[in-house]
């Protein structure tokens, strides 16, 4: 009986020598070389700095995206500045019209002098504020 524990043993511990070197050989083959790390790093840095690239462009396109927008503003603000220039000149001649016709009315009833008065009235307008050249006081009685 000594001689088949003995020898289940053996054999036991021959299979355990198998198996581990089995798995020592397994394990071998599965890890990563040196040149596989160099591999992947390659591979790593390659990503990076395509994404880096990427990334440039990226920014580049937005701050030239905001270069435009700010130039625009400024275009609209400018613009909108010259536009109330112009609307307070216009309000300025029509209040300047509407005091001339009233004071035309009140100075002279005769339809003659009004439509003078008209008359330098458009004269004033379409010259942009300047002064009438025909009017009530050129306007001799009939």
């Amino acid at each position: 009986m000594r001689t088949y524990v003995g020898a289940a043993i053996a054999v036991l511990a021959l299979a355990a020598a198998a198996v581990g070197l089995v798995l020592t050989l397994s394990l071998k083959q599965d890890a990563a070389t040196n040149d596989d790390v160099q591999s992947l790093r390659d591979e790593i840095a390659a990503v990076q700095q395509s994404a880096a690239q990427v990334a440039q462009k990226r920014v580049q396109a937005l701050d030239q995206r905001l270069t435009d927008l700010e130039a625009e503003v400024n275009r609209m603000s400018t613009d909108q500045a010259t536009t109330r220039r112009e609307l307070k000149v216009a309000q300025d001649d029509i209040k300047e019209l509407r005091s001339e016709v009233s004071a035309a009315g009140s100075s002279s009833g005769e339809a003659s002098g009004v439509g003078s008065q008209a008359s330098g009235v458009g004269s004033q307008a379409s010259g942009g504020g300047g002064q009438a050249s025909g009017g009530v006081g050129q306007n001799s009685p009939p």
